[in-house]
């Protein structure tokens, strides 16, 4: 009977060894091993999601002003290089013709396009015929916001039917600038828009224009540069 008694008692003394709970000790181990596998992954994943961002950022950056930079080189192949300013915005717009890029964000040229986007304007009938029949003064911008406008003025004062001077150019710009003119927006996140000139070396006109784009925080700026063969006379 004693014997009976003992092995009930060793039985029930190992079923309650079994429901035995976790001790703090081993609680503290479990969460610093679950700690360190989580910083693992989030060093892990971090780096993959910034590449992303910065992936992202570069992309949105060269879209952004791929379409711009075109449109404003088409618009200079088809303009006298001698008569293209850089200038300055705000109340007293100034223009010159550096040969160095400066840190202008506007630029102003005579256009032979129909309001300035439309068909290509020739002389006929004249002493000159087949020769461009100049429309106005196309002027691109970028605002206090970073967006990058164009606006075409068909009668800036001063203007003629030949090359537009520096106060005719800023005239142009102040048109654009102050509301007088309805601006269309082109593209966004542009940080400079300059144009140099040597006037020693006819017909090249260099443009320059930087973009910048933010995605989460990861910050590309793109510097964008070409030389256009203009016209000349």
């Amino acid at each position: 009977m004693a014997t009976v008694t003992r092995s009930k008692s060793r039985a029930m003394s190992r079923s309650r060894s079994s429901q035995r709970g976790t001790t703090i000790p081993e609680m503290m181990t479990v969460m610093v091993i679950v700690g360190l596998l989580m910083t693992m992954l989030v060093a892990v994943i971090t780096p993959m999601l910034r590449s992303q961002n910065r992936t992202q950022a570069k992309l949105d950056t060269v879209q952004s002003a791929a379409v711009a930079l075109y449109r404003i080189q088409r618009d200079l192949r088809q303009t006298y290089y001698d008569g293209t300013w850089a200038c300055t915005t705000g109340s007293s717009p100034s223009c010159s013709q550096p040969t160095t890029f400066g840190t202008t964000n506007a630029i102003a040229f005579p256009t032979a396009y129909h309001n300035g986007t439309g068909q290509f304007q020739l002389k006929t009938g004249s002493s000159t015929p087949g020769q461009p029949n100049w429309q106005g003064v196309m002027v691109y911008w970028i605002d206090s916001a970073g967006d990058l406008l164009w606006a075409f003025d068909p009668t800036p004062t001063g203007f003629t039917d030949e090359h537009v001077n520096s106060t005719t150019a800023a005239k142009a710009v102040a048109d654009a600038t102050t509301g007088v003119l309805t601006g269309t927006e082109i593209a966004a996140n542009v940080q400079q828009l300059s144009v140099a000139i040597d006037l020693t070396k006819p017909n090249i006109i260099s443009l320059k224009m930087q973009a910048q784009s933010t995605q989460n925080g990861s910050v590309n700026t793109t510097t964008y540069r070409s030389d256009v063969l203009a016209r000349n006379n």
